[in-house]
């Protein structure tokens, strides 16, 4: 596997850069990197087909982003390897800029990044 860098910026003072290399994270550092990343680039899929979902998660409600879940994910199982089906859904390769976007939005203000 080549060596994949996730490239995290703007996240601390001074624009610091944290460089971490998948493949040299323990198994289970390496196994929560590449969920935070899918999920952010599913979130994004779904959210721009379901504007609402993120008002009806503040209010308790998951139906639509499940059934988007069940649509796009879920009923597919284990019929296309991994990366074919991160490409279906998400239409490109696995890529980090989801997961940056989502963490400049939530702490961008607070940390003043």
């Amino acid at each position: 596997m080549q060596q994949k860098l996730i490239h995290l910026t703007s996240l601390f003072h001074e624009a610091r850069d944290i460089l971490s290399a998948i493949n040299l994270l323990p198994w289970d550092q390496a196994t929560y990197t590449l969920g935070n990343i899918l999920s952010a680039m599913f979130y994004e899929k779904a959210f721009s087909a379901h504007p609402e979902i993120p008002d009806e998660i503040q209010q308790g409600k998951f139906s639509t982003l499940h059934s988007w879940l069940d649509q796009n994910i879920y009923q597919y199982g284990s019929k296309y390897p991994a990366p074919e089906l991160i490409h279906r859904v998400a239409g490109s390769q696995l890529d980090v800029q989801p997961l940056l976007r989502n963490i400049k939005m939530k702490y961008g203000e607070l940390y003043q990044l």
